[in-house]
C-alpha cells in the first residue's frame, strides 16, 4: 500500500499533493520488485472523485499493473484503533485496507501550515 497525499483537489504544481510522478514511479519500483497488487490509498478531505482527478494521481497510475487508486470516505471502511498510551487522542479511526497491508509506505509532500500550530519565520 501507498499513501500518497492527495486529500485535496488540487493540481500537482500547488503543491499540496504528492506528485504524480513520484507516486507513479514508486508504485512502479513496486511491482517490479514483486508486489502482487499495489493499493493507493489517501482519506479525501474533500470530494473524493474531484480529490483523485485533479492530483493526477488516478490517471498517472492506471496503466500499472495490479494498481487500485482508492479514497474511501464511507465509514464502513475504516475501523476504530485504540491508541493504549494516548492522553488527548485514546481512539482514531483507520482504514480497514492500511490494518491488513503487508506493506505501508508513506509519501507525504513536503509543506507547512496553519495547522500544525506553529508559525516559521525567517529571521533576516
Amino acid at each position: 500500500m501507498i499513501k500518497p497525499n492527495m486529500s485535496f483537489p488540487n493540481p500537482p504544481d500547488w503543491g499540496t499533493t504528492t506528485h504524480p510522478d513520484v507516486v507513479r514511479e514508486l508504485t512502479t519500483m513496486c511491482v517490479e520488485a514483486g508486489a502482487s497488487s499495489v493499493l493507493i490509498l489517501d482519506n479525501p478531505l474533500r470530494s473524493a472523485e474531484l480529490c483523485l482527478e485533479r492530483s493526477g494521481v488516478r490517471k498517472a497510475c492506471t496503466d500499472l499493473p495490479q494498481t487500485q487508486v482508492q479514497g474511501p470516505t464511507n465509514k464502513l471502511f475504516y475501523e476504530e484503533v485504540r491508541i493504549p498510551e494516548g492522553k488527548a487522542l485514546t481512539s482514531t479511526m483507520v482504514m480497514k485496507k492500511v490494518l491488513e497491508a503487508n506493506v505501508l509506505i508513506a509519501v507525504p509532500v513536503a509543506k507547512s501550515h496553519s495547522a500544525t500550530g506553529s508559525v516559521w519565520r525567517s529571521k533576516a
